[in-house]
């Protein structure tokens, strides 16, 4: 098996790298951290049995959260950067009164959203941290790492962080994995093993197809990526042991759901899931389309354990 390959490791060529999340920015960072109030769904942020958060919901705080920041730029103050969402990783925990805190007004008001800027890569990559707690106590519901690459606009290639924006604007505080502060580590964004001539016939096990609309488009015009990490859930959870899906989000003290994305979803496009399933390194989930020619093209690998 091989990785697709990016500066942090997942994909070789800038053209590849998708916008699921995507920025134009005249002042990339103002701070390198920030913490907010934050509201979580009872009817649709839980997982089954209600007792965590669901991957995507816990996703969607911090990324709603990121972009109420100076973390990152509002989109389109500046045509000619880029900063594209590469990869994702995010673990939730599961707490048995988690239903019953949420339903009490003051617990509610009391849930916490935290971002941060965890790494600087030696290339383009920016690595950041989040993390959604009960403010009372800090502990946390989920944490989350999120890798974005920033790109020239036009060329699509890497723009290299200069020594003097990692001292000014990239600057790394105290507790950057979060384990001071939650008692837990980040997890680790890492390549999926992948082999990058696998083809749709070759991916497993087919476990469903859905259609791009709307409701899946966020701001920048590109199709959502904790939407992309939904459906790449929803096949690991279908796929050949539907019991053990069960247990791991009803039982389990916490499960962790890995993203990698490859390439551009489309407005109307219908995406197929396969999950290929290997007996050493588990189950591994991949999401395909179609590119501009028509032909199949891989747009998301996902891992659940």
């Amino acid at each position: 098996m091989v990785f697709l390959r990016t500066s942090m490791g997942l994909t070789s060529r800038a053209s590849r790298i998708p916008n699921s999340t995507s920025f134009r920015a005249r002042v990339l960072f103002m701070r390198s951290n920030s913490s907010s109030p934050a509201s979580v769904r009872i009817s649709s942020d839980l997982a089954i049995k209600s007792q965590c958060l669901r991957h995507s919901a816990a996703l969607r705080i911090v990324d709603n959260h990121l972009h109420t920041t100076h973390l990152l730029p509002r989109p389109h103050e500046n045509p000619m950067v880029d900063i594209f969402c590469v990869g994702q990783t995010v673990t939730t925990y599961r707490d048995e009164l988690l239903l019953d805190r949420l339903h009490d007004p003051q617990q509610q008001s009391k849930i916490q959203s935290h971002v941060w800027l965890a790494k600087v890569g030696e290339g383009a990559s920016l690595t950041f941290g989040g993390a959604v707690t009960m403010a009372d106590t800090d502990i946390p519901l989920a944490l989350c790492s999120r890798v974005f690459l920033r790109v020239d606009a036009q060329t699509h290639r890497p723009i290299r962080i200069t020594d003097s924006e990692r001292k000014s604007k990239f600057v790394i505080e105290k507790d950057c994995d979060g384990t001071e502060r939650f008692g837990r580590s980040i997890p680790e964004v890492s390549p999926i093993s992948w082999d990058s001539t696998t083809s749709p016939a070759q991916a497993g096990d087919e476990m469903l197809r859905v259609q791009v609309g709307p409701q899946h488009i966020n701001h920048g015009d590109h199709v959502d990526h904790a939407f992309l990490a939904d459906t790449a859930c929803h096949a690991l959870f279908l796929s050949n042991k539907p019991k053990s899906g069960m247990d791991l989000l009803t039982r389990a003290n916490q499960s962790t759901l890995r993203v990698q994305y490859i390439a551009q979803g489309y407005l109307g496009e219908t995406l197929t899931c396969y999950v290929k399933t290997d007996v050493q390194e588990g189950a591994v989930s991949s999401v395909w389309g179609k590119d501009d020619a028509g032909k199949m093209q891989l747009k998301t690998l996902a891992e659940w354990y």
